[in-house]
């Protein structure tokens, strides 16, 4: 038994896309199903573009000199005299306050709206179905950062998804489950770059410890579920795995800055232990087999 034609366009439009829109193509059944093989065999998934979306190392790297001009801006005006009231002062005397040049703008809002923008009035209205965008909205909320969290996560959301998502959806769970957890806006949603291993070189200031949140969000949410038999062990050696993850600042000192580096001596040395598995110390490598054994994990 086969489903009336309009059915079969409904279908396609509403459970495998995004939906009949307003002036959008028009499709009979066959038309309907044909454009939807298409964008599958395709692998089309629109990609959101404009000059203000850029690559999360130079959107970063704006941030860091924004976040310096504003520090610079707020002792300035500490530091400045106060001014007497306008009817003590000699007409012409002093002309109106100059706008400073970072507190005139805010760049995480312009940046997060320009991305806004790129995502619903142009990659929304790319596809006839709209099937990869809906394999987007699924995957970019099983992985979902707060862009409220601060203005960092409010400058990096957009890229996040552009960088960490869209060029995985069609393909291994394995790839876009790397790319999430290596992406600074992860890292820093959940404060990986402030974990350190307990007996690395960096803990022996004891000024930073373990920070279990990223791995416990990868096990919990990311792959084996809230009830996929890991215990709180398993949390503790993830997430010594996972030491020196972090995001290489404005100076450049561990790295491009804005960019994933991996810290050594913030690293947790020795073996550890996940789900009965021994991963041996190998630096960054320890991370990524203990990445790709959970993404396989029945």
């Amino acid at each position: 038994m086969t489903n009336p034609p309009d059915l079969d366009t409904a279908i396609a439009l509403s459970r495998f896309g995004l939906g009949a829109r307003q002036g959008g193509a028009g499709f009979d059944s066959r038309g309907a199903r044909l454009a939807l093989r298409d964008e599958i065999t395709g692998r089309r998934v629109a990609i959101p573009n404009g000059p203000e979306l850029r690559p999360t190392r130079d959107i970063l790297v704006e941030f860091f000199e924004f976040q310096k001009e504003r520090v610079q801006e707020r002792k300035a005006s500490a530091a400045a005299p106060t001014r007497a009231p306008a009817d003590n002062r000699q007409a012409g005397s002093a002309s109106a306050p100059q706008q400073p040049n970072a507190m005139a703008r805010n760049l995480p809002q312009q940046v997060f709206l320009a991305e806004v923008d790129a995502r619903f009035n142009r990659a929304y209205r790319d596809p006839q179905i709209g099937f990869g965008e809906r394999l987007v909205l699924f995957w970019a909320n099983h992985f979902a950062v707060a862009a409220g969290k601060g203005p960092q996560l409010h400058v990096l959301a957009g890229a996040f998804e552009r960088e960490a998502i869209r060029p995985h959806v069609f393909g291994r769970f394995e790839d876009m489950l790397l790319a999430v957890e290596t992406h600074p806006a992860m890292l820093m949603f959940l404060d990986n770059q402030q974990s350190v291993g307990p007996d690395s070189k960096v803990s022996q200031n004891g000024k930073r410890g373990l920070n279990e949140n990223l791995a416990r969000e990868i096990m919990e949410l990311h792959t084996l579920g809230v009830d996929g038999g890991y215990s709180q062990r398993d949390v503790t050696s993830l997430s010594k795995i996972i030491t020196g993850w972090t995001v290489a600042g404005g100076a450049g000192k561990i790295g491009d800055p804005g960019t994933f580096a991996f810290v050594p001596a913030a690293h947790e040395p020795g073996a550890q232990t996940v789900l009965g598995v021994s991963y041996p110390d190998s630096g960054f490598g320890q991370g990524r087999a203990a990445l790709l054994d959970l993404a396989h994990h029945r």
